[in-house]
């Protein structure tokens, strides 16, 4: 058989291959953990920069009672004096540019 030093040179390389490999596997999640934050703070950032813009956005007549996000969507919901202000607002949030398919 292979002489004892040569078994534990083995043994040894194999340890640095295993704690290599869990140090690799640690940094890809941590890797992919950092990419989720960051997705997630820019979005929340977009929605952010829109919820402060929101109130010059809103025409007069209308306001809103309820905004919530759902997989990955706004749904917004509100009252209106009339079509007309729903009309304004709907083109407006069109034309804003953060949003993409209103």
């Amino acid at each position: 058989g292979l002489p004892v030093h040569r078994l534990d040179i083995a043994a040894a390389a194999l340890r640095r291959m295993a704690r290599a490999a869990a140090h690799g596997a640690l940094l890809t999640a941590s890797t992919a953990r950092t990419r989720f934050q960051q997705r997630l703070d820019m979005g929340n950032q977009r929605y952010l920069r829109l919820f402060r813009q929101l109130p010059a956005l809103l025409p007069p007549q209308l306001w809103l009672t309820h905004i919530e996000q759902r997989n990955g969507r706004i749904s917004i919901s509100g009252c209106s004096e009339g079509y007309s202000p729903v009309v304004v607002l709907r083109r407006r949030l069109a034309d804003y540019p953060l949003l993409t398919g209103v």
